[in-house]
């Protein structure tokens, strides 16, 4: 039951790595993003909503310590996997994230072959906030931002058949 971060290295290689720690809790919005409906001068209903999800989401560590292993070194490559310090390398600046482990906000699409279909997400902040309970430590928090046009993780069925041909896992 994974989280799964997919990027392009410095040499533009499509890599994947496994987040170990996992993440201890997700913020992800519960419901579907606001819709407006209107109703035209004939009376036809006119459902108007965003063509992208522009809230944030969440991965949440809790209780590690600033040097605990192996929480530190991946950490680090976190915070690499930013869109500021990625553009600030040239690099893509987007990654590709798959967990099936809340079962939530469709992040655990597979094609019909079971594969696994990536959302497209911008890293935006990698924080930590220091916790004193004992001997401090951290809880800290990676931010993202969907920026994929085939997600539509808060409606049940996935149109995914012009890129895969996936299901709702």
């Amino acid at each position: 039951m994974p989280f799964i971060i997919q990027y392009a290295d410095d040499f533009g290689t499509i890599q994947k790595r496994t987040l170990d720690p996992s993440p201890s809790a997700v913020d992800y919005p519960a419901d579907r993003e606001a819709i407006t409906v209107l109703n035209s001068v004939d009376g036809h209903a006119i459902i108007q909503r965003p063509l992208r999800d522009g809230r944030a989401r969440k991965w949440i560590f809790q209780g590690w310590r600033y040097d605990s292993e192996p929480y530190a070194s991946q950490w680090k490559w976190l915070e690499q996997q930013t869109t500021s310090y990625r553009m600030s390398l040239g690099l893509d600046p987007y990654v590709g994230i798959w967990e099936n482990v809340t079962g939530l906000n469709g992040f655990d699409r597979v094609t019909l072959l079971g594969e696994r279909v990536f959302t497209r997400v911008r890293i935006v902040q990698a924080t930590r906030e220091i916790i004193q309970r004992g001997r401090p430590h951290y809880d800290s928090y990676l931010t993202f931002y969907i920026a994929d046009d085939s997600y539509q993780g808060f409606q049940g069925l996935y149109n995914l058949f012009e890129n895969g041909a996936g299901y709702d896992s």
